[in-house]
């Protein structure tokens, strides 16, 4: 009975251990460290260091801290910060790429999870495309908060200017204007930026042969179908070569093994091949499709003009008939 006891006690402890871990690796990872799941990125770029209590965080005072990046998608930022007293409003951080210019994409944590000890803190937001080498910011801001009686937030940073590529930012004013004087030069806030290599984009697949007539008269329009499957998915447009020296437009978008239709009118008799490609919607192409060939022919023609003769000769000859007839009355009646 004891032994049974003590494997149900040992199974409940299993599960407690098991069902916590989701939790704890989502709120902690090394110094206070809040995370969210892995999402396939790596740190791209980041400042660690913090010899100087950090920078104020409270309205009007926003920090900035600039930065290049090598990868082409951003897709998070985490940096070092501490609460001071009963400060209870979000902390917002904003990517830009200029200091004053538009946000490209922000987003904002709330207090409750933000200690009184210095903590990495994650900001994620939907991933954006950036351009690699170029400097971008890192702006944190909040809406509350009191200066002269230290309801504020700091951000951990260092003096002795330990990343290369970018430095820190003041403004006093609600980002309306910044500071970036000599005072800043050799500062750098906490900080690391997430990103990765973009994904590879496959063209899509060979479009179907079109189908429709393969004969035809001149002056007619006749319509022609096909359609193609990308394999990410994508929507796609579609470019059709008539075999006459005209192309259409790239026509489109579709959904990817969405039939499309489209009509032309040959202007001349003769013979020719309609083939088509496919273009998703980054660009990339599809080869030509097998081609379908499609006579005009002239015979149709020929046979009007033969008509149109013999019409005319018949007439002809009926006036010559009329004339001789009034010539032989006039010279023997």
């Amino acid at each position: 009975m004891r032994r049974a006891k003590r494997k149900i006690a040992e199974c409940l402890i299993i599960f407690f251990i098991i069902s916590s871990l989701p939790f704890l690796i989502h709120k902690i990872s090394g110094e206070g460290f809040i995370t969210s799941a892995n999402q396939g990125d790596v740190v791209d770029q980041e400042q660690t260091q913090a010899t100087s209590s950090g920078s104020v965080i409270c309205h009007p005072y926003w920090i900035a801290q600039s930065f290049k990046p090598t990868l082409p998608i951003l897709t998070r930022v985490e940096v070092r910060l501490q609460k001071f007293n009963d400060i209870s409003t979000d902390v917002t951080l904003i990517i830009r790429d200029n200091l004053t210019g538009k946000n490209l994409t922000y987003t904002s944590v709330s207090s409750s999870l933000i200690t009184h000890t210095p903590s990495w803190i994650e900001f994620d937001f939907p991933d954006i495309e950036i351009e690699p080498g170029k400097t971008y910011y890192i702006i944190c801001k909040t809406d509350g908060g009191d200066w002269p009686h230290r309801h504020l937030y700091k951000w951990s940073c260092s003096d002795l200017d330990p990343y290369p590529h970018g430095q820190t930012h003041c403004s006093v004013d609600g980002g309306k204007s910044w500071q970036s004087d000599k005072a800043y030069a050799k500062k750098d806030q906490c900080f690391r930026t997430y990103g990765m290599e973009k994904e590879k984009n496959n063209p899509p697949e060979r479009p179907q042969k079109p189908t429709g007539p393969n004969s035809g008269e001149v002056g007619i329009a006749y319509t022609y179908t096909t359609s193609s499957l990308d394999p990410d998915g994508d929507r796609i447009y579609y470019l059709f070569d008539w075999g006459d020296g005209n192309e259409s437009e790239w026509i489109g978008p579709y959904e990817s093994g969405e039939m499309v239709s489209v009509s032309h009118t040959w202007n001349r008799e003769g013979n020719y091949t309609v083939r088509v490609r496919a273009m998703d919607e980054h660009g990339a192409t599809s080869e030509w499709s097998d081609s379908l060939s499609v006579s005009v022919p002239i015979l149709q023609q020929k046979n009007v003009e033969i008509e149109k003769l013999m019409e005319e000769l018949f007439h002809g000859m009926i006036r010559w008939w009329n004339a001789f007839l009034i010539s032989l009355r006039d010279n023997f009646f």
